[in-house]
């Protein structure tokens, strides 16, 4: 049986004078598995971090991390987890190599953290999890280049 956990609530808002958010961050269980769905942004590393201790977990512990997108409020703590599987969407992949001018939510750096971790790239229908959960990943479509979403819970 899956289980999922969030461990950081996510927002987003909006004024005249602009807009900006935080991304959720999830923890899949399925059976000894832990699989995070995106790691936060790099200001809130320490309730990150904390939200897996209160659980009695340690960074380690994850399996696989799963980056949705390379935006910075999804993907900044990704080197906490050195232990784990990260996957990313191939299409956002080729586009952290070269990120349109002007790109404000994409993280900068990102290429360089990602070349220090074993990324695998993932396309549309990869399975990601076995067993008695099966999870498939999608492109959604939502935002340049190749956001990943989850179909079939």
């Amino acid at each position: 049986m899956a289980n999922l956990d969030v461990l950081t609530y996510g927002f987003a808002f909006v004024s005249d004078q602009g807009s900006f958010g935080w991304s959720s961050v999830s923890l899949v269980t399925i059976g000894d598995r832990k699989l995070r769905i995106d790691t936060g942004p790099s200001s809130r590393r320490a309730m990150v971090y904390g939200a897996l201790q209160s659980r009695g977990l340690e960074p380690e512990d994850i399996d696989t991390v799963i980056l949705t997108h390379l935006h910075w409020d999804h993907c900044q703590n990704v080197d906490l987890f050195r232990n784990a599987r990260v996957l990313v969407h191939s299409k956002e992949l080729d586009y952290a190599r070269s990120p349109k001018s002007g790109d404000l939510a994409f993280a900068a750096g990102v290429p360089d953290v990602l070349g220090r971790i074993t990324v695998e790239p993932v396309s549309d229908g990869d399975v990601v999890a076995e067993g008695p959960f099966r999870d498939r990943y999608a492109g959604t479509h939502q935002g340049p280049p190749q956001h990943l979403g989850r179909r079939g819970w």
